[in-house]
């Protein structure tokens, strides 16, 4: 019996159907978040604000095929210029042809935006009463509001293909036997943001360091680890 290799390798292609990731990618600062973001083997837009200017170049490190862009908008005297910044990274998303020239996008990071976000006008009217005061109590449903327009830019590109990949800090509140991670906290402020953020996401990455200790009992950390799981029946993630 002769196979046809050719034949086979064209039939398997042609049923094979590969779902573009949407990925959120957490972790503490070090961990390796935006370096696992090189290994999308594609060309990645990578989108940061100048505080996270690292995570483009880590990336590419690695090898990955990576263009990076600071959505960042500043002001005449140099700051940033939160409501313009917004403005860029929406326009930036729904660019047209962006789907043809990358097949990934990264936003590094959730944490950035949210901090970006809380310093606009958008935010301040948001949360202002009748009587023009600010109203605590609202924070929270405001960031919610910005992330879920984000979201629906990332996932007009996730639906023509592209890999969609948000990075967002976490603080690590307890660590297994091993030194592997068993219960971190998303750097977000307000536990609904978190929550109604990553539920969002067919994928949680969580990127930690592995923490081993030495022949007198001290702590040093190891090699990166990756793991990828239901958010909180494998890992314990709770939300600050």
């Amino acid at each position: 019996m002769v196979i046809d290799f050719k034949a086979l390798k064209a039939k398997v292609k042609e049923e094979t159907t590969v779902k573009p990731l949407f990925l959120c990618v957490i972790g503490p600062s070090g961990s390796g978040k935006s370096t696992a973001c090189g290994t999308m083997g594609v060309p990645t837009l990578f989108l940061y604000t100048a505080t996270e200017r690292h995570g483009a170049a880590n990336a590419r490190a690695i090898g990955g095929d990576i263009t990076d862009v600071d959505f960042t908008v500043r002001r005449s005297d140099g700051s940033v210029d939160p409501d313009a910044s917004l403005k860029n990274l929406h326009e930036i998303l729904s660019s047209p042809g962006l789907d043809k020239e990358f097949g990934a996008v990264v936003i590094d990071s959730a944490t950035e935006l949210q901090l970006i976000h809380r310093r606009s006008a958008r935010f301040a009217n948001y949360c202002k009463t009748d009587k023009g005061t600010h109203n605590n109590f609202k924070e929270s449903e405001a960031d919610t509001a910005y992330f879920k327009e984000l979201l629906e830019d990332l996932v007009v590109l996730n639906n023509r293909g592209v890999h969609v990949v948000l990075t967002c800090a976490a603080v690590v509140k307890s660590l297994a036997d091993d030194g592997s991670v068993s219960e971190a906290s998303p750097s977000l402020q307000g536990f609904s943001v978190a929550h109604d953020l990553l539920r969002n996401f067919a994928d949680i990455l969580l990127v930690s360091r592995l923490v081993e200790e030495d022949e007198e009992g001290n702590s040093k950390p190891q090699r990166s680890e990756e793991h990828t799981s239901e958010l909180q029946s494998r890992f314990g993630i709770s939300y600050a």
